[in-house]
C-alpha cells in the first residue's frame, strides 16, 4: 500500500563486461524495465542523498540463463530520520529577442524525505518584461515578483511552472537590444528548516 517512487536511478553493472554498464530511471508507477543478455548482472539504487533513505535489498544479482525469465523484484524506500531538502532552478525553453515572448520553465524538486509545502518566488524586471501568462497560476503578483504556493509535493517528486514573458522592443521605453542581459532568480522557501540552502535560490542571466 505503499506510494511507487519515480525518478530513482538504478545503475546495471554487468559483472563480465564493463561496457554493458547503464543506468534508468523509475517511472510514475515506481517500476523499471530493463532487458538483459545472457550474462551475470547487479542492479542496484542510487540517491543525490543516500544518508536520507533506507533500501532493502540494496542490490539484487542477475543471471540468465541460470535464472527463469522474467525476474521480478521490489525494493522497498523507508526514510532513515527526518530531512527536509528542496531545490530549485529556472531554464529558458527559447531566446529572449526585443519585442518578442520569451518561455521559461521553473523546475522545483523534493530531495528530503518528508512531503512539503512551500513557495516559488520569481523575481524579474518588470519594467522591461511584461507577464504574458503562467501556468499553473501565480498566486500573486507584485512589481518584479511572482509568487506560486504549493502543497503536498512528495519526496523524489519534480514538477514545473511555465513561465511566458513579453520582451520590451528597440522602441518600447526603456528599449531592449540585443545584447542585453535579463535578470532571474527563482527562490524555492518551505515551512519546515531546509537542510540544504544552497540550492533553494536560482539565478539565470539570460
Amino acid at each position: 500500500n505503499a506510494l511507487p517512487l519515480n525518478n530513482i536511478k538504478f545503475n546495471v553493472i554487468d559483472i563480465n563486461n564493463s561496457s554493458n554498464n547503464y543506468s534508468m530511471s523509475s517511472d510514475a508507477f515506481g517500476e523499471i524495465n530493463l532487458g538483459f543478455e545472457n550474462g551475470n548482472y547487479n542492479v542496484s539504487t542510487q540517491f543525490e542523498n543516500p544518508n536520507y533513505f533506507s533500501i532493502s535489498p540494496n542490490n539484487v544479482s542477475i543471471n540468465f540463463p541460470t535464472q527463469p525469465s522474467p525476474v521480478i523484484q521490489d525494493f522497498c524506500v523507508t526514510s532513515n530520520g527526518i530531512h527536509h531538502d528542496i531545490e530549485t532552478l529556472i531554464i529558458p525553453i527559447n531566446p529572449a529577442r526585443p519585442g518578442f515572448d520569451a518561455n521559461y520553465k521553473i523546475i522545483y524538486k523534493n530531495k528530503g524525505n518528508q512531503t512539503e509545502n512551500g513557495t516559488i518566488n520569481l523575481q524579474f524586471n518588470d519594467a522591461i518584461l511584461d507577464l504574458v501568462s503562467t501556468n499553473p497560476a501565480f498566486t500573486t503578483q507584485s512589481i518584479n515578483n511572482l509568487t506560486f504556493n504549493y502543497s503536498n509535493l512528495q519526496p523524489f517528486e519534480t514538477r514545473q511552472i511555465s513561465v511566458v514573458l513579453n520582451v520590451n522592443s528597440q522602441t518600447e521605453n526603456p528599449a531592449v537590444v540585443g545584447g542585453d542581459i535579463l535578470n532571474y532568480t527563482t527562490t524555492n522557501t518551505i515551512t519546515n528548516s531546509d537542510e540544504m540552502l544552497s540550492d533553494n535560490t536560482f539565478v539565470l542571466n539570460h
